[in-house]
Parts: C-alpha cells; sequence; structure tokens
C-alpha cells in the first residue's frame, strides 16, 4: 500500500515503458561519451584536431596568396602571419604522420586544464570559422563602419599618424591621408590656399550635426594602424564644381582634382578642395591607407 502511494505521488505519469525509454537514451548518451574500440581504430577527434589545425593555416596562406590579407591587417605583419600558416601545416602534418602510425597522443587537456567548452567542440568552431573563412571572402570597410565611429573634424586629425607625412611633397601628389596629417602638425588652412590637389576617396554621407553646406560632400579613406579592428577613417570637404553639383551615392570612389580652400564647416574653418573635376573610378585592390 506505502508503495502504491509512493508511485502515486512521485511518479504519477511515469509508466514502465516511459522508465524503459529514459534508460535507454542515457544508455545511448554514455555510448556516445566512451570511445568504443572502433573509435579507437579511427581516432576522429586526434584527426578532428588535426584539420581545425591545418584549415587555419591554409586559410592564412590563402589569404597572402590572394592579397586579401591587405584587407585585414597592416602589411608589417605579412611576414608574421606567412610564418604562422606555414608553422600551422607543418604542426598538422606531423601530427597526422604520428596518428597514422598508430602513435596518437592521448587528450589529457581535459584533467589538466579548465575549459569553457569540450575539446571537440572547441576544434569543431574551429575548423567550422577556417571553412567559411575560405567560402566567404574578407569585404573592405565602407561609409557604414565610418559612421558608426562618428567620424569628425576633431577625430580625424587627432588619431591619425602626424610622423609619417613628407612636408616637402609636391602638394598635387600627396594623398588625402598625408592631407589631413599635414594639417594635423599645422592645422591653418589658409596656409595651404591655391595649393593643387589630387586626391581619391569614397563619399561617405552627410549628417545633419555635420555642418556641410550645399554643394559639399565627404571624401574619406580608411587608415590601418595594425589590422582592420583598429581601422578609422579620415575625411577632407570637397565642394563640387558646377552651380548644379551632381550627387554621388555612399560609398562611390572618386577622383577630386582641384585647389584648396578655405571652407566654413558647421562652426570650424577647415581645409576643403575646390573642385575642378570630379570622376567617378573603381575601387582600388587594397582601399586602406598606411
Amino acid at each position: 500500500m506505502e508503495a502504491d502511494l509512493l508511485d502515486a505521488r512521485f511518479f504519477p505519469t511515469l509508466s514502465l515503458k516511459a522508465f524503459q525509454r529514459i534508460f535507454i537514451a542515457l544508455e545511448s548518451a554514455l555510448i556516445l561519451l566512451v570511445p568504443s574500440p572502433r573509435s579507437r581504430l579511427f581516432p576522429w577527434r586526434s584527426w578532428l584536431d588535426v584539420a581545425a589545425i591545418g584549415s587555419w593555416g591554409a586559410l592564412l596562406l590563402t589569404y597572402w596568396r590572394t592579397g586579401q590579407l591587405a584587407l585585414l591587417v597592416h602589411p608589417l605583419y605579412n611576414g608574421l602571419i606567412v610564418a604562422a600558416g606555414m608553422l600551422l601545416l607543418i604542426a598538422s602534418t606531423f601530427a597526422g604522420i604520428k596518428i597514422v602510425r598508430g602513435r596518437s597522443p592521448k587528450r589529457t587537456g581535459d584533467e589538466e586544464h579548465l575549459t569553457v567548452l569540450p575539446p571537440t567542440l572547441t576544434s569543431g568552431i574551429l575548423l567550422a570559422a577556417a571553412i567559411l573563412g575560405l567560402l566567404i571572402a574578407p569585404k573592405p570597410l565602407a561609409s557604414a563602419k565610418a559612421m558608426q565611429q562618428q567620424t569628425s573634424a576633431s577625430v580625424t586629425v587627432t588619431r591619425s599618424n602626424p610622423q609619417s607625412f613628407r612636408a616637402n611633397r609636391d602638394p598635387a601628389e600627396r594623398s588625402l591621408v598625408e592631407w589631413v596629417r599635414l594639417l594635423n602638425v599645422y592645422p591653418e588652412p589658409t596656409a595651404y590656399e591655391g595649393q593643387a590637389m589630387e586626391i581619391s576617396g569614397f563619399v561617405l554621407p552627410a549628417t545633419p550635426g555635420d555642418g556641410l553646406p550645399p554643394g559639399y560632400i565627404w571624401l574619406a579613406r580608411f587608415t590601418i594602424t595594425c589590422c582592420a579592428a583598429d581601422a578609422y577613417p579620415l575625411v577632407l570637404p570637397v565642394q563640387l564644381p558646377g552651380n548644379r553639383p551632381k550627387s554621388y551615392e555612399a560609398d562611390t570612389w572618386l577622383l577630386t582634382t582641384g585647389t584648396a580652400q578655405t571652407a566654413k564647416i558647421g562652426r570650424d574653418r577647415r581645409l576643403a578642395v575646390k573642385a575642378t573635376q570630379v570622376r567617378p573610378i573603381e575601387a582600388p585592390a587594397n582601399p586602406y591607407e598606411y
């Protein structure tokens, strides 16, 4: 009688078949967690590690060979990345040879280290990320990224590196980034009035708080210090030619030729390009400057 009451109180909805199904499910889970003799003959977990390491080595070398590495990191780090890719491929090759010879290393990381995710799951995530990187080409940064960083006159000037500009260079040969760096050292715009300018960049949409006068656009370029994560935009205002200047969509690349002038942008006096010719161009293979 007491047993019947206990069953009714604690297991009112579970039948014998339900207990059997739960037991079978637990048994199946244990089978998946505990390697079987067949899995020891084919150590798929070790091969998963090898595939993850090798795929990342292949990914780094593929980005370098195709030139896509320039969209992600500064060229100064290319040698380091290529060396890392080669080391990963060599390490995965030697690990694969050991597995083939039956000397697969034991997984001791679970006992020695506290990990957030199981090692097998971590290797799977790394492998999947590398495969996606091989299938999906990296895209260059555009105006959407620049707008997120709240580009302004003070930001674009103070965050640039003034040590790399060349003041004695022909003004017509200075790039947009070199002009901004020069202004960082000597910001008085009247000192450059009348100098020839020929710069290229993409169109950055104006916002109501910019104070950009009618007939002007922002021309921008991204510069990289280390990698794309720290890229930031540099901008210059451009006065379009003509009484009814043509409008350009965001991210349109333009080659602008003209002269330097002083313009009132909001409450500030800024150096601007008085364009005599504006020509749409193709986006360069490497849209960044350094």
